[in-house]
């Protein structure tokens, strides 16, 4: 008999006008939204994620002028940013110390739902023997996400499982 163990669990909820405002940092003159969008996506996106992030929305690079021309990714990226801080969370205090933004990657369901997944990117797997928690056969974790956003804000739940293996006889 198969039967999983909560290994932990994660909340984060982002204010988009903070994200707004992250965005909206600059340290090069005259630098446009889409350009401080694109640097902040870089620093926390995973590689898989950024060639997303660049495939939806390099159509739009150099194109906007304002941070509301960029909400589209910029609610993408948040996203993201609460979803990665949700699954940080869960796998807290286990694997803190070995965690950064680029371990986890965000996608859409493969079975066509839309919904979203959370999962290690392929440099959190490469790093998996490295955390204490996955001394166990990463394979064997299931990372569960929700999200919504609504009012300005976006929150994101993750619940971390691993399957342990249980005979009877």
């Amino acid at each position: 008999m198969s039967k999983a163990s909560i290994v932990g669990i994660g909340v984060d909820l982002l204010s988009f006008a903070r994200l707004q405002k992250l965005a909206s940092r600059s340290r090069v003159p005259d630098e446009n939204a889409w350009h401080r969008s694109d640097r902040l996506a870089s620093r926390i996106l995973s590689t898989e994620e950024y060639e997303d992030w660049r495939c939806l929305f390099l159509a739009d690079l150099g194109a906007p002028t304002s941070l509301s021309s960029t909400e589209k990714p910029l609610r993408w990226l948040g996203l993201r940013w609460a979803a990665k801080e949700a699954a940080y969370k869960a796998t807290f205090p286990i694997a803190v110390a070995s965690l950064r933004w680029k371990h986890f990657s965000v996608s859409q369901s493969e079975k066509g739902s839309g919904r979203p997944t959370i999962s290690l990117s392929h440099l959190g797997r490469d790093q998996a023997t490295k955390f204490p928690l996955f001394s166990i056969d990463h394979s064997a974790l299931e990372w569960h996400l929700s999200v919504s956003h609504d009012a300005g804000l976006i929150i994101a739940t993750v619940l971390l499982e691993r399957a342990s293996h249980q005979q009877h006889g």
